[in-house]
């Protein structure tokens, strides 16, 4: 049986990378004191309003709220499994997936 792959943006929080065309996010971890923290291409990468983030508008040092491009695996007893553009699966609260934004549905994680 075949399933319908759900394209997802995951809030997190958003720094200049080291590298030019990087992005670090930062994603809070369901039931971890600690967030998870990864890089991605900035075509991966939203602000809190869904609109694409320039490099001039990211610190290295103070956070940006924002989204990260996720595709949602599993969601059940509010948390999500995700997979995020480094590869890596985590699982988050439900409350921080949210749709993708529409200008992104060209974006596959």
């Amino acid at each position: 049986m075949m399933t319908e792959v759900k394209f997802v943006a995951v809030a997190c929080r958003l720094y200049l990378g080291a590298f030019s065309g990087e992005y670090v996010f930062e994603i809070p971890i369901a039931g971890q004191a600690e967030p998870y923290v990864g890089a991605a291409s900035p075509q991966y990468c939203w602000d809190a309003q869904g609109k694409r983030v320039p490099e001039h508008r990211l610190s290295k040092e103070t956070p940006t709220e924002g989204l990260i491009a996720a595709r949602l695996l599993k969601k059940e007893n509010g948390r999500s499994v995700v997979a995020i553009p480094d590869g890596e699966v985590v699982v988050v609260n439900s409350e921080h997936v949210h749709k993708r934004p529409e200008s992104s549905q060209n974006v596959p994680v």
